[in-house]
């Protein structure tokens, strides 16, 4: 709640969290059974930041956290909808400014476009 009254009077940019930082995300929608979509969204993840440092690949909601490059790190998770689909989100934390948080979504959007 502070965060959007920041944001709304100027105090704090659009992206930057409480503690500073940035964080940017990505989501899509695509076919195909939950843990199929897991596996596809981690092996696509996989091949920018290399192994998970973190993951649950079981349950209604997997995720995994990946250690990033450029700081920080990726949480992505995979959730079935009501439509059959499966919704995959991934957010970039703790960057450093709102440059590298548009980068940052850029290269989101870009791996899970490839899904």
């Amino acid at each position: 709640m502070t965060v959007r009254y920041e944001q709304a009077r100027g105090i704090r940019l659009p992206g930057q969290q409480p503690d500073g930082t940035f964080a940017a995300s990505s989501s899509r929608t695509i076919d195909g059974p939950l843990d199929e979509a897991y596996a596809r969204a981690v092996a696509a993840l996989g091949a920018v930041h290399g192994a998970p440092a973190s993951a649950r690949d079981t349950g209604a909601r997997p995720y995994a956290r990946f250690s990033a490059d450029a700081g920080g790190s990726v949480l992505m998770t995979a959730e079935g909808t009501s439509s059959g689909r499966v919704k995959v989100a991934a957010v970039h934390e703790r960057l450093a400014s709102p440059e590298e948080a548009a980068q940052a979504k850029a290269a989101l959007a870009d791996v899970l476009r490839r899904l």
